[in-house]
């Protein structure tokens, strides 16, 4: 779902902030039960949404650090 949301308008997180975390996890739903496995929702959407976060500064923290933390 992250194509077509450039850095310079906020990227992704400026999008799941404006839609709300509980419409992107329903959409990834219906995409996942039409297309399959390629539309599961990915781990860092389903951990944001259990930890309640909300504010676009919150989601950039949280997707930033949990990033670092995997790749290390």
């Amino acid at each position: 779902l992250s194509a077509h949301f450039p850095a310079h308008t906020g990227g992704i997180l400026s999008f799941i902030q404006f839609q709300g975390i509980q419409k992107i996890i329903a959409k990834y739903d219906l995409l996942y039960s039409h297309f399959g496995k390629r539309f599961k929702t990915p781990k860092v959407i389903q951990q944001i949404a259990s930890k309640g976060l909300q504010s676009p500064y919150e989601l950039d923290q949280y997707f930033y650090s949990n990033r670092l933390e995997q790749e290390e």
